[in-house]
């Protein structure tokens, strides 16, 4: 079966579950539940997570940053583009 290409939005929550939020759950949990002795270890490796993961997001903003600029400039005289969906009765 062929994969079928995902939206932005679906592509973006993908992203966010898998280097966010994750990694992020992960590192809080075993601080969260780290025995005294290693507390200290635990709380290194969770200020190292969030550390990387601000770095992700930056770096994700840029990249989408990036691909709006290399988007075909549009006059701000043209047209919104107009809804899909067929006109409701009465509509004009």
């Amino acid at each position: 079966m062929p994969e079928q290409k995902q939206g932005y939005m679906a592509e973006l929550d993908q992203w966010t579950q898998g280097a966010i939020l994750d990694p992020l759950y992960e590192a809080w949990r075993d601080a969260e539940y780290a025995p005294d002795e290693a507390l200290e270890e635990c709380q290194a490796r969770l200020a190292t997570v969030v550390f990387d993961l601000k770095r992700a997001i930056r770096e994700k903003v840029l990249d989408s940053y990036r691909n709006g600029q290399k988007a075909p400039q549009r006059s701000p005289f043209a047209k919104p583009h107009e809804h899909r969906a067929s006109p409701r009765k009465g509509a004009r």
